[in-house]
């Protein structure tokens, strides 16, 4: 190894053809990052090199004790060239040849190029999908190198490619154990052992899942029989303390062995080593030689910092950071090199213009021209304040740079960040971490109360859309508008546009189909980019336009499925829509959106099983939209399928916090009156700090309204009205709860205040249920004198979004009959079609026919399908009693 002594010495400069995988160190024995690459050892003077000595390859560098393996660079090419080049040659001879592509990336492996196995493998995996023995390649070199999302979906793949693989379903157990998902990694471990019994590993790797998820028989029962399998285990003490923490919570006797395995000792001490300090021998001080070596030294000091400080000016490091999911080929002043996807390589040159190329590695087509500026910096800068540049390919990557305050108590520590999105070419300064994770905590020195560290990685949590949804939620339109465009460029059939057209949708009806016509023409058969082109030209008001281009569809391409669906969203009628839809089904069985439509249509004729049925029908399906799982929680919750829901939406579910599954589950949860279990749900996202503070109140109220916690209720107002921020929820809940209790006067009252002093002033839905409340206290001119100064504030009634609100002020006045009124409801928006019911049975009331009114909020509250206003005041007025 290289050894430097005050700054004296030999050391490594530069590194190439980095490969990095995690594993233990053959040296020190510890886990550690494992990094081997192309580097020059230099003799150097104050870390400064002056002469190379020789190009090696590195082996497996421990990133703790930085000990390794290593070969001259020469000896290394020519095992590359003589190894790889006939099996590379063999790959392109026959690249459906399962045998040469292992045998290419095994002797990879066995070479420590890791990152070029992982290429290859991917690259054979996709050509070859049906090959189980390929995924499972991809999916060990990516866990090997820490990418543990994508190591898991490659080994999904082995397992659909082969599902009667026993090595594959292990696998992926195993990775699905790693990341705490141990209900699937029981799951796909239970069929591993069921094809191939025999590996030990897996039995171990399913008792340990087990014993994870407390599911203490079936754990007790698998560390038995791994006992059995390999008679040494019988003494191992981890299986030992196991099976005896099975057995006392199933309340088994314990065995004499079992019972001393769960003893602890604690360490009563420890020696102390002495220090023994030579004692020193006293000489005369030659004052004259230290003077000379004194200036000796400053000489070689100052010399040797300018030194450096002109050569960090003539080199600048630029990272290509390749964010596309394809291999491309960069080039920067003519100089060439590979660029693999999602591993940065570093190149250097000088401050001034220089011209970079990024082009197809297979075509050789130019995908980019780029000319960076890379200006001049003085000395002390160059010295004291090392910079790079980030060159980013496509503007793919959005990138975070920490600022990590590290101290010795936890409470001492700061951290801050800023994202940095849509630029190309990107400058930093004195980053300590470039492309790696910063480490947990570092040494630092007694007297120091908090020492700074910067790290500069890819954001590896974010995309433009999810960037868009950030901005968009915070009030930042521009900025949400600007991410996803960006998304859009990168993915132009991807779920940036649907962003895209929605956000516009809010504010201009014609921008919104404008660009929905452009996703039409970029990918002409996606169903998604035609359905919100459909719906931005309806609420622009260009229904008739809209309605006459897809019947002309359906007339032009009758055996086409889409077409028909298409068509059948734009009638009017429910039964005529569903002809369409069960057409589209004859053409296609397999199109989940016709199912999902027309369960949706039976859900709004309040055929709630046949509805849950369709859409479960839908999500069953591969081509499925993630939208679909909201509205069939709600239909499977009013058809009284809860458990047959939870289950599926739970195999829905993407890694880690799922907002939409999360909701589908709460509302199954209060449907199925599972109580506790929504209890644990609310209590769970509070502790992962997954919702804000207000959206968690927000449903722990919600829970105790359904609950009829009265205490509860109580307590959490009295908590609510402490924080301005919840005023809100707490005005609007006590609105409902009036009105739950028949207390009118007092509903009118707090809408007329309370509600009334927000901002924006009384939510326009509850001025109808106002207005409701003063028809049912019997002030009659009141309320129609308020529902005509709603009518005034309507100003295009006939719009999709403002006809439902228009037909329930029609519709509570008496203008219009009900059947009218639900109808136009239902067509505008299914979800106010709990608050057309409460209204007509307020109108019922009103007219002294409680028998009917009754009936009426008994319906409102059976189609609150979220279980949210007015489901507890439709409730209450539901009930067989007098009323006050």
């Amino acid at each position: 190894m290289p050894y430097t002594l005050n700054g004296i010495g030999t050391r490594y400069y530069g590194r190439k053809n980095t490969s990095v995988v995690r594993g233990d160190c053959e040296f020190c024995k510890r886990p550690a990052q494992l990094s081997s690459f192309d580097t020059r050892e230099c003799f150097c003077i104050l870390y400064i090199p002056f002469i190379p000595l020789g190009k090696y390859r590195i082996q497996s560098q421990c990133s703790s004790c930085r000990r390794h393996y290593r070969i001259p660079f020469a000896a290394f090419q020519s095992q590359v060239d003589g190894m790889l080049g006939p099996l590379r040659a063999a790959v392109q001879r026959a690249p459906r040849d399962l045998k040469a592509r292992l045998e290419l990336i095994d002797t990879l492996i066995g070479m420590r190029m890791t990152t070029e196995a992982e290429r290859e493998a991917i690259d054979a995996a996709t050509a070859l999908p049906a090959e189980s023995v390929l995924h499972l390649r991809a999916g060990y070199l990516l866990a090997a190198r820490g990418s543990s999302a994508a190591a898991t979906e490659w080994y999904r793949k082995a397992v659909a490619a082969d599902p009667k693989s026993a090595d594959a379903r292990r696998s992926y157990g195993s990775q699905l154990f790693d990341r705490g998902q141990l209900e699937e990694a029981a799951r796909e471990l239970e069929e591993s052992r069921r094809i191939d019994g025999s590996n030990l590993r897996t039995t171990f790797l399913l008792a340990e899942a087990y014993y994870g998820l407390k599911r203490w028989p079936q754990a007790l029962q698998t560390y038995e029989q791994l006992a059995s399998s390999d008679p040494s285990l019988t003494s191992d003490k981890g299986i030992l303390r196991e099976l005896r923490d099975c057995k006392m919570a199933l309340g088994y006797p314990l065995s004499d062995a079992e019972r001393k395995a769960g003893r602890n000792w604690w360490p009563f001490g420890k020696s102390k080593p002495g220090h023994l300090k030579p004692a020193k021998n006293p000489g005369d001080t030659n004052w004259k030689r230290i003077g000379l070596g004194l200036a000796i030294l400053v000489t070689v000091l100052v010399g040797g910092g300018f030194a450096y400080a002109s050569w960090l000016q003539k080199h600048v490091d630029i990272y290509f950071d390749n964010g596309v999911n394809k291999t491309l080929t960069a080039s920067i002043d003519g100089v060439s090199f590979a660029l693999p996807s999602g591993s940065p390589v570093s190149a250097s040159t000088g401050p001034g213009q220089h011209v970079i190329r990024i082009l197809d590695a297979k075509s050789g087509t130019e995908v980019e021209n780029y000319k960076a500026t890379i200006p001049s910096e003085s000395m002390w800068d160059a010295l004291f304040a090392h910079r790079f540049f980030v060159y980013n390919v496509a503007g793919a990557h959005i990138y975070r740079r920490q600022v990590i305050g590290y101290a010795p108590q936890e409470s001492d520590r700061t951290y801050e960040e800023h994202v940095i999105a849509f630029d190309r070419f990107i400058p930093q300064t004195s980053v300590d971490y470039v492309f790696t994770t910063p480490p947990e905590s570092i040494d630092m020195s007694s007297s120091a109360s908090r020492e700074e560290k910067v790290a500069f990685n890819v954001a590896d949590d974010l995309d433009y859309n999810k960037l868009g949804n950030q901005s968009f939620q915070d009030g930042k339109w521009n900025d949400a508008e600007k991410a996803f465009r960006f998304a859009v460029l990168l993915d132009p059939c991807g779920i940036g546009q649907r962003n895209l057209v929605q956000m516009l949708s809010l504010k201009d009806a014609d921008a919104a189909a404008s660009q929905a016509r452009t996703w039409i023409v970029s990918c002409p058969s996606s169903v998604n980019a035609h359905r919100s082109y459909q719906d931005a030209m309806v609420a622009g008001g260009k229904q008739k336009a809209v309605f006459a281009e897809y019947a002309a569809r359906v007339v032009s391409q009758p055996q086409d499925a889409a077409s028909h669906y298409l068509y059948g969203r734009l009638l009017e009628e429910t039964g005529q829509s569903g002809a369409q839809y069960r057409e589209a089904l004859r053409l296609d069985p397999k199109f989940s959106w016709a199912h999902f439509a027309l369960g949706y249509n039976e859900l709004e004729l309040e055929h709630d099983l046949a509805a849950a049925e369709e859409m479960a029908a839908a999500l069953r399906l591969l081509s499925h939209d993630r939208s679909m799982i909201g509205p069939y929680a709600m239909a499977a919750a009013a058809a009284g399928r809860t458990d047959e829901a939870r289950a599926l939406v739970t195999s829905l579910q993407h890694e880690g916090y799922d907002p939409l599954v999360w909701s589908a589950k709460w509302t199954l949860a209060l449907g199925g009156r599972d109580f506790d279990g929504a209890k644990r749900m609310v209590d769970q996202l509070a502790r992962a700090h997954l919702e804000s503070e207000d959206g968690i109140y927000a449903l722990r109220l919600q829970l105790a309204g359904c609950r009829g916690d009265e205490a509860e209720i109580d307590q959490l107002l009295v908590d609510g009205e402490k924080r301005k921020s919840l005023h809100g929820i707490v005005n609007r809940f006590e609105f409902e709860r009036d009105l739950q209790g028949r207390r009118y006067a007092a509903a009118v009252a707090l809408a007329d205040t309370e509600l009334a002093s927000e901002e924006g002033g009384t939510p326009f839905l509850y001025e109808i249920y106002t207005a409701a409340a003063q028809m049912m206290a019997g002030d009659a001119a009141a309320a129609n004198a308020r529902l005509h100064k709603l009518s005034a504030k309507l100003t295009e009634p006939d719009s999709a979004t403002q006809a439902p609100f228009a037909a329930m002020i029609r519709g509570l006045k008496g203008q219009i009959p009900a059947d009218t009124m639900l109808a136009s409801v239902r067509k505008g928006n299914l979800s106010l079609t709990q608050h057309a019911y409460f209204l007509l049975g307020a109108r019922a009331l009103a007219a002294r026919d409680e028998t009917h009114a009754r009936q009426l909020f008994r319906k409102s509250e059976s189609r609150s399908l979220d279980f949210s206003f007015p489901y507890l005041a439709a409730r209450e007025e539901g009930k067989e009693k007098g009323r006050s």
